[in-house]
């Protein structure tokens, strides 16, 4: 069982999300690996340990963090809206499926939160 915000959910399968955001208009594609998709979900997080782990950088300052490459490239902005939470101004890439291929494979084990975090 994952639990957010004393609400425990579980994890159905776990992929790959592409995410597209705008930056001073330019379009960036995000891929996120190992995903859990968590079917009763209304919002989404993205770790910040996982994406240090795959190469990016961030910087947060006054409000705002921004997602970088690892060369500095801002491809990501976002603004805090709670205490230790910004929402990213990103939205999910979606790729027309095609027959017998999908990006969500489901496991029947339950899938710690320590999993993608």
């Amino acid at each position: 069982m994952i639990g957010v915000g004393n609400v425990e959910t579980k994890a159905t399968g776990i992929g790959n999300v592409e995410l597209t955001s705008i930056v001073n208009g330019k379009t960036h594609i995000v891929v996120l690996e190992d995903v859990l998709y968590i079917p009763n979900t209304n919002n989404s997080l993205i770790s910040l340990r996982r994406l240090d782990e795959k190469g990016y950088r961030w910087e947060g300052y006054k409000g705002v963090l921004d997602i970088k490459t690892a060369n500095g490239q801002v491809i990501a902005t976002g603004n805090r809206v709670g205490n230790r939470l910004y929402e990213m101004a990103v939205e999910t890439r979606h790729i027309p499926a095609k027959p017998m291929h999908t990006n969500i494979a489901c496991h029947d084990k339950q899938h710690s939160w320590e999993v993608w975090h």
